[in-house]
């Protein structure tokens, strides 16, 4: 550290000099840096399928985005979304008959088996209810962790245009 160094909090120091502290904490979350409270860490049900006795996959309620409805859905497994997804991963960049699919295929309630065109949902329905199966087979995870890699790369950006 030089002698004309002056600790700032709000810096961090690195090996090629100092880099603005990120916080990676959302204003409500407990604490990380003293005890975590037992109900704040994850459990492996959180990542994992559930299943029935013969294999089946076992279907989960989840919120339709926006409401304070529920629906019931199948969750995607690994070989599901290699097999039903594009390759972005955005179930909206499907055909429409490929999005009836994934309806038809993965959800319970409501059921879509008798739904023979898109036409037939309401215009602006269609993004909840793939939301809701996406949130569903752990979506939300992914969106975080795209959302805090964004923020660190917009750190380290912002740190390199001002010399830091």
């Amino acid at each position: 550290m030089s002698r004309n160094h002056v600790h700032d909090d709000t810096r961090t120091e690195t090996d090629g000099g100092t880099a603005a502290a990120v916080e990676t904490t959302e204003p409500d979350a407990p604490d990380t840096r003293g005890e975590v409270p037992p109900e704040a860490i994850a459990s492996l049900d959180d990542f994992t399928i559930q299943r029935d006795a013969d294999g089946g996959v076992l279907p989960v309620y989840e919120r339709l985005p926006g409401r304070d409805d529920y629906v019931r859905v199948r969750p995607l497994r690994q070989g599901d979304a290699n097999e039903y997804l594009p390759q972005s991963g955005d179930p909206s960049a499907l055909k429409d008959e490929g999005i009836l699919e994934l309806l038809k295929r993965f959800y319970v309630e409501p059921n879509f088996e008798g739904v023979e065109s898109l036409d037939e949902i309401k215009a602006f329905g269609l993004d909840p209810l793939l939301m809701a199966l996406m949130n569903a087979s752990g979506f939300g995870y992914a969106q975080g962790m795209i959302s805090d890699s964004n923020e660190l790369v917009e750190a380290v950006q912002g740190n390199s245009s001002r010399g830091n």
